[in-house]
């Protein structure tokens, strides 16, 4: 049952974090390596099959405790032309995380995404 809110920024303060979890920092550098913002040129294909292009931004940073690292693709990027204009414009997001050799079906060492 909720029974309150909470004041402040909860989601933002309870989902990220500056540093990955010590005990996964080596298993999750793969993706660590990338966190920070940076520019993007996306190519991509309309409905027609015709090639189209934009300049985005992609976000990456640790989040869940340092246990996963999150990105946020934003196509075109914000203040871009485009930006916001169905078909074409898009915000996207992947969670990556490791997965520990305990969990059912996973090889050691793998690491999984869910895409939004």
């Amino acid at each position: 049952m909720i029974v309150g809110m909470i004041a402040g920024d909860g989601l933002i303060e309870a989902l990220h974090t500056a540093a990955p979890d010590p005990s996964l920092a080596a298993k999750l550098a793969l993706f660590g390596r990338f966190v920070g913002s940076w520019d993007l040129d996306w190519t991509g294909r309309n409905a027609a099959g015709r090639p189209l292009s934009a300049r985005g931004e992609l976000h990456f940073g640790w989040v869940l405790g340092g246990r996963a690292i999150q990105d946020i693709w934003i196509v075109p990027g914000r203040g871009q032309p485009g930006e916001g204009e169905p078909p074409h414009a898009f915000h996207g997001s992947t969670l990556r995380f490791y997965d520990r050799p305990s969990t059912p079906g996973a090889r050691p060492g793998s690491s999984r995404s869910t895409g939004a």
